[in-house]
């Protein structure tokens, strides 16, 4: 069941176990190279890097997303939150511009639903990045 693998990494990553994210991903992953399933397990991966703090490692995952899915929307936002954080904001407005192109009116209030980071402070954060990014309210 490499999707359940997938989604308890996901889990943990939205928790803030960043460790364990990475294990049921990963197991999931080799039970299930091509899954259809793939781009949703390395957001999780992801966004548990970027509440870890660990922003190189959001870097490289959503890098890895959008090589093997271009259109993939969250991957931009991913990375532009951890390119600002870096203060690399010419490549955090560039990759927030291609995430506004692929999902027109897209906000800050919209992604606070959306995405359910259990940690206020790491939620905060997060949203700060965006909104250094271009991010509207």
């Amino acid at each position: 069941l490499a999707d359940a693998h997938g989604y308890l990494g996901i889990i943990h990553g939205l928790a803030g176990d960043y460790d364990e994210c990475l294990k049921s991903i990963e197991r999931a992953c080799r039970l299930s190279p091509y899954d259809s399933g793939r781009a949703m397990w390395l957001t999780g991966k992801a966004i548990g890097a970027f509440v870890a703090g660990r922003y190189d490692d959001v870097i490289a995952t959503a890098s890895e997303l959008m090589r093997e899915y271009p259109a993939y929307a969250t991957a931009y936002r991913q990375r532009a939150a951890a390119l600002a954080v870096l203060g690399r904001m010419e490549e955090a407005c560039a990759d927030m511009a291609t995430l506004l192109r692929l999902l027109p009116g897209l906000t800050i209030s919209q992604v606070r639903i959306r995405v359910p980071v259990k940690e206020p402070e790491a939620m905060e954060r997060w949203l700060d990045a965006l909104r250094k990014a271009g991010l509207p309210e």
